[in-house]
Formats: structure tokens, C-alpha cells, sequence
């Protein structure tokens, strides 16, 4: 379906050329490299994920693998974002028509906006979006991923419960028409040995559903985070890592990382997802080394 018909205020890119290149071509030949590095050792697809937002060079793998992860079958798209430039309490959504980025536009889901300012205290802040780089970033592999023939609905996270996101997401995730991106790194600025070690007790966390003590300063999104996290625990589902890195495997420096991890949501408990898929994985994984 074509959403752009009547669609008419359009919000411009604002960290192209800084955290992603602004020339379309170069843009989408650094996204098909991530398609051709891409690990999806599973046919599985899940609705919701974690995946970082930092510049596409640094974490841009590990985003798109994470929202490849996603049901292609999916209209809408919430995106689910830490404030990093504006303090506000609540939510922050958009008010634009659609997004703009190289690869095109994407339309807005105006009507879940509207059930989101009635039944959430959700609030237009165009002025909070309008810089703000951890929404952004996850357009250009939606893009690519779902042709632009897709709605999202970008929550901007200001000084908020923990709980309004999971109610968010129990709220809609009954229809299988949506889909939730939590947009959030990881530790910021240790040494590579204390950003792992703050990384690894992070995914523990995620993992187990035991997220008593989760700090923010564990990942910037962590009220996304315990959100995804609460609705796992309430409906025994589980979260799956797909992987974790830090900027160090790009920048090489050690001194100064940035943690990037990558989740997404199973319905059902994670020995089950491990003997369900993982050992179709183990068994190809075998059998390719044997054809090498």
C-alpha cells in the first residue's frame, strides 16, 4: 500500500553526512555489505528486538542484523528511542507526515500517535526529534529491509516509567501487524576489559529477566530495555542475543568504547527456542565445514 499519497509535511534528515553517508548510492552499497556480512542462522522472525544507534560504520552490522530479525510481513514499525539533546517528561512523538532519509520516505502511523497521546500522556515535540540521532538511524535499514512500504511510530523517551513501555508494547504487540525496535547502547566510554565485563552483566540481565539494579549508565536506552524486558517476564517469553561488540572492533582504540549489543523477542522460553532452531543451526553449521 502506498501511504504517501496524502501525505504532505515531511521531516528532513538531520544526521546524514555524520552518522550515515547522505548519497543514496554510497548509502545503500554500505547497507548491502551489511546484508552480505549478515548472520540469520535462524528461520525464525520475531517481532521485537534490541539493536544499537550509533553511526551505521560502527554498529550498522550488528542494527541491520538484529531488524533483519524482523517478521517481513509487518505495517508498522514502533521505534522506541532515548533522548540524548532535550529533556522532557513522558513521550515525544512526531507530528510529521513522513521521514525523509536518502533511500525515501517513511510514513507515520498518525492514528496510533493519536491513541498514544490519549491513552499514554504521549506528546507532540517535533523539537526534541528534530537533532536527535537514535531514531534516525534505524530508518535507513528499515528502508532497505521493507522497501518503504511500511509505517513507523517514533518514540522519543524522556523522563518515563519503565512501565508505560511495557504497556505500550502489551498493548499493541497482540497485533501482528506491528513490530518494536528499542533503540539503545550500551556501556559508554570505559576500556574495552570494563566495558565487556559492564556489557556482559547488561546481557545477563536481558536474558534472565532479572534486571534488579539495571543502571542507566549500562545503556542509554535502558527504560526500553526493562520495558522489552517486563512484557518477556509477564508473558514467558524470552529475549535471544544475536551478538555484542563494542566500537573498538572498528575504531581499534580500546581506551574509549562504546558497548553495542543485540537481542530479539521469542515467544516462549529460550531452552525451547535452543532446541527448537539452534540445532538445525549447529547441524548446517556442520555440515557446510564438511563441503568446504
Amino acid at each position: 500500500m502506498n501511504y504517501n499519497i496524502f501525505m504532505s509535511k515531511i521531516k528532513e534528515p538531520s544526521i546524514a553526512n555524520s552518522f550515515y553517508p547522505a548519497n543514496a548510492d554510497i548509502l545503500k552499497e554500505l547497507i548491502e555489505n551489511f546484508e552480505l556480512k549478515a548472520r540469520k542462522p535462524y528461520s525464525f522472525s520475531s517481532r521485537a528486538v534490541i539493536v544499537p544507534h550509533a553511526g551505521l560504520v560502527y554498529s550498522g552490522l550488528l542494527a541491520f542484523e538484529g531488524i533483519n530479525q524482523l517478521d517481513k510481513n509487518v505495517k508498522n514499525i514502533f521505534i522506541i528511542a532515548p533522548s540524548h539533546r532535550s529533556a522532557f517528561e513522558g513521550l515525544s512523538l512526531s507530528s510529521y507526515d513522513q521521514w525523509s532519509t536518502p533511500l525515501g520516505n517513511l510514513c507515520v502511523n498518525k492514528k496510533i500517535n493519536e491513541e498514544l497521546i490519549e491513552n499514554f500522556n504521549a506528546q507532540y515535540n517535533d523539537e526534541a526529534l528534530a537533532y536527535e540521532h537514535s531514531i534516525e538511524i534505524e530508518l535507513p535499514l528499515i528502508q532497505y529491509l521493507y522497501n518503504n512500504d511500511i509505517q513507523i511510530t517514533p518514540i522519543l523517551v524522556g523522563q518515563c516509567g519503565y512501565m508505560t513501555i511495557e504497556k505500550i508494547i502489551e498493548k499493541y504487540y497482540g497485533d501482528k501487524n506491528n513490530a518494536f525496535i528499542i533503540s539503545s547502547d550500551l556501556s559508554h566510554f570505559m576500556n574495552s576489559d570494563k566495558a565487556q565485563q559492564t556489557d556482559n552483566k547488561t546481557a545477563q540481565m536481558i536474558e534472565t529477566g532479572n534486571y534488579e539494579g539495571f543502571q542507566s549508565k549500562q545503556a542509554c536506552g535502558a527504560i526500553g530495555i526493562i520495558g522489552l524486558v517486563e512484557f518477556a517476564n509477564r508473558n514467558n517469553y524470552s529475549l535471544v542475543r544475536i551478538d555484542m561488540a563494542n566500537s573498538s572492533r572498528v575504531t581499534h582504540d580500546e581506551t574509549r568504547v562504546v558497548g553495542y549489543g543485540c537481542w530479539f523477542l521469542y515467544e516462549g522460553i529460550k531452552n525451547e527456542f535452543i532446541k527448537k532452531y539452534y540445532s538445525d543451526f549447529v547441524i548446517k553449521l556442520a555440515k557446510d565445514s564438511i563441503n568446504v
